[in-house]
């Protein structure tokens, strides 16, 4: 614990005004643009460049409060005892360790992290900047828990995993908004400009009772800077020796009424086929994404245009010749998307917020073509009210209308889909140290019918320990050919139950967190967390009872998780931090009185991250450890591993700055080089299955040619064949 010591510094006359001087660091460094304040007054000033400060006060004796954005606030008494003039050892300011921060997803209004009663993990855009990053696709591959899947070996698109769930269970939201999902899963974490990224919200375990459908399994709300509140010019950059460039650009505008304006720019053009296997090992891109953010008091409104070709196949393709071939196979997606959301506030208890986005992809998998059109519309109403001491209710109504069509023969004509809701949420502090929030959702889907999504939180605190505990059910209405990849890539047969029934799960979480304040410079946080999940009606793909064919029903019987997740981080006061997480989890599906374990999930995966700060420049070592995983194999005959080896991502980063406007960056991802097997694409070299015979069923027989029965699958996929790249980058703000 740093000790702070109010020191006589001298005398003056009895009728001069009052002065405190002190230092402010952040490790061995002068912390400027720090704001000072006496609690409870007006009195302010900011520290200079060296780190000092001089502030002028009329009072006698009260709080010296020192804080900064990203920053644990200081608390100092003073008191002045006839003296003029008091000088405060040098204070350091530590980075929060997500202690006192505002969430929003627990109850849909700004909510002490700290008191909130559902567990939220809470990441800024430092911890995020572990090493230059793409896409949030790529960004969030350091958080416990949470593993990006890499669904395609072609075309990389990919979906994220929470608590080894798959990722049609994980809702996305931009500033509290659902409006990513669907056909825009798989791009909703891309094209948002790392500028514009205030902090990123993480909520593992249904979700529906405040966001209705596809909060199954998690969510991640990804909060944008408020206009008010941001630089007014922000550049980052950074280019690999795999030709990839990333820009990203931010502008603030207005006076009285504010704007942002964000864009992200990202391209990869060259060709590599590393591992001889006649196919890209990487997607190949051009992307471009411009936000728009704009508030104007009450109202707020934000904009953003997504547009992005990208392409995967055999190296020699040619995206204009060989598009839609049948000589030469290659993915080639294009996408369109618009997106516009927002809210007005009338007063501080009543909220409206809208939302909608247009998503538009014309895509060529091998010789089948697929063009959808998705469009999703929300409104929303939010109450917030105190009934009495102690006792806080939530509540609103909610309206979605869902449109898809699409070119394939399961969507024979476009589908419309209608969701109205009601929510009631009730937050009841008993106690200090005990919270209760309990809530009810009622959703009648067009097709579904009236869907019930419950949910209790409970949460007991004292001194620097906090026990939650959690049960909530979720709900998901499923649109297949929108959210599966595998579904559309490949030469497997798609067959879908005629009638799906919506997913339903229920979880219950326990978790406890402690901070430990007793280690001399230092400051840790612990977290463990025990949950267990119910699925009925769960929606499993069955790659095993054919292997030319890939077949959608509900189980009959049902599947279940559970797990454990332990997180522990620290920050020494020499600006020192470092993170360690691991999840352990067991995934199971009951089907026919057999126990199995569904594809491409582990038992276990780890993160670390370690920041070493120097006189002139950060040391970043920061890696993902994800146990084997099963894995589809094409025939009982297939040569390929059942399961994945141990993977291990490891990446290093240096940052330097040259001032508080500029730095630079340069470092090693995947440093150990990890890449999947060569032969992860079955029959590569015959994509076309021409030199395939096959029985009256379909399926692909033994022969001279074809020893082990393959068809051409590159479902076989489960991280990226993107080996050890170095990149270069270069960021500036003012």
């Amino acid at each position: 614990m740093i000790r702070y010591v109010l020191l006589l510094f001298c005398f003056a006359p009895l009728n001069a005004q009052n002065q405190l001087k002190g230092k402010i660091f952040e490790g061995d460094a002068p912390f400027e643009q720090a704001t000072i304040f006496i609690e409870g007054s007006s009195e302010s000033v900011l520290s200079n460049e060296n780190g000092d400060f001089t502030l002028k006060t009329t009072q006698q004796k009260g709080t010296l409060v020192v804080s900064s954005i990203g920053y644990k606030t200081v608390y100092i008494s003073f008191e002045f005892e006839g003296n003029l003039l008091l000088e405060i050892e040098t204070i350091y300011l530590e980075p929060d360790l997500q202690l006192e921060e505002v969430v929003i997803s627990g109850n849909l209004k700004p909510t002490s992290r700290k008191e909130s009663a559902v567990p939220i993990e809470l990441y800024q855009p430092k911890f995020l900047r572990t090493k230059p990053n793409a896409s949030l696709f790529e960004a969030i591959t350091n958080i416990n828990g949470i593993r990006p899947q890499i669904n395609c070996s072609v075309c990389n698109t990919g979906d994220i995993h929470i608590n080894g769930q798959e990722g049609a269970n994980t809702m996305i939201l931009i500033d509290g908004m659902p409006i990513v999902s669907g056909l825009g899963s798989v791009y909703g974490l891309m094209g948002i400009p790392a500028s514009l990224i205030k902090n990123i919200e993480v909520i593992k375990g249904p979700a529906s009772t405040l966001f209705g459908s596809e909060a199954i399994g998690g969510v991640i709300n990804i909060n944008t800077i408020d206009p008010r509140q941001t630089e007014s010019i922000a550049f980052e950059s950074f280019y690999t020796n795999w030709d990839e460039l990333n820009i990203d650009f931010g502008l603030s505008y207005g006076s009285k009424n504010r704007g942002i304006l964000g864009v992200n720019f990202f391209k990869n053009d060259l060709v590599i086929d590393n591992n001889s296997d006649g196919f890209t090992d990487i997607v190949l891109q051009n992307r471009i994404s411009i936000f728009n953010k704009w508030t104007s008091g009450k109202l707020t409104v934000a904009t953003r245009y997504f547009f992005e070709d990208r392409w995967g196949g055999q190296t020699v393709y040619n995206t204009e010749q060989d598009r839609l071939s049948t000589s030469i196979y290659g993915e080639q997606i294009s996408t369109r998307r618009f997106e516009l959301f927002g809210g007005f506030e009338f007063n501080p208890l009543n909220k409206f917020q809208f939302s909608f986005n247009r998503h538009y992809q014309d895509a060529a998998y091998g010789d089948m073509p697929y063009i959808g059109d998705q469009r999703i519309g929300f409104i929303q109403y939010l109450n917030f009210a105190t009934l009495t001491k102690g006792i806080e209710l939530t509540s609103g109504t909610s309206f979605r209308y869902t449109y898809y069509d699409d070119n394939t023969p399961a969507t024979e004509r476009s589908d419309h889909q209608y969701l109205p809701g009601l929510f009631t949420q009730a937050a009841i502090e008993w106690s200090p140290q005990s919270r209760l929030l309990a809530g009810m959702r009622f959703e009648h889907h067009s097709k579904h019918g009236l869907i019930f999504s419950p949910r209790l939180n409970y949460k007991w605190s004292k001194n620097m320990n906090a026990l939650r505990w959690s049960v909530g059910n979720g709900y998901r209405v499923v649109n297949l050919f929108t959210e599966d990849h595998a579904a559309l890539s490949g030469f497997r047969e798609v067959v879908i139950d005629p009638e799906i029934l919506p997913e339903q799960s229920w979880n219950t979480s326990i978790t406890y967190s402690k901070t430990f304040t007793e280690i001399p410079s230092m400051l840790m946080n612990l977290d463990i967390s025990g949950f267990y999940s119910y699925f009925g009606n769960k929606i499993i793909p069955d790659y095993d009872s054919n292997p030319n064919v890939i077949r959608y029903s509900n189980l009959s019987e049902y599947a279940e998780s559970y797990g454990v997740s332990i997180s522990l981080n620290g920050t020494f006061q020499n600006g020192t931090r470092w993170n360690l997480g691991t999840t352990l989890m067991d995934i199971n599906i009951f089907e026919d009185n057999t126990r199995y374990r569904p594809v491409l999930t582990e038992r276990f995966n780890a993160v670390y991250q370690l920041n070493l700060p120097f006189s002139s420049f950060e040391a970043v070592l920061s890696g993902n450890l994800i146990g084997p995983m099963r894995l589809p194999l094409a025939s009982e005959l297939d040569p390929r591993s059942p399961e994945s080896p141990f993977i291990h991502l490891m990446n290093l980063q240096f940052e330097k700055k040259f001032s508080n406007q500029f730095s630079v960056r340069v470092g090693l991802r995947n440093l150990l080089n990890f890449t999947p097997p060569d032969n992860s694409i079955a029959r590569a070299f015959d994509p076309f299955d021409r030199e395939v015979e096959f029985d009256s069923n379909g399926t692909a027989l033994v022969s001279e040619s074809n020893p082990y029965g393959l068809t051409f699958d590159p479902s076989y996929s489960y991280t990226s064949f993107q080996g050890r790249n170095l990149f270069f980058g270069l960021s500036f703000s003012r």
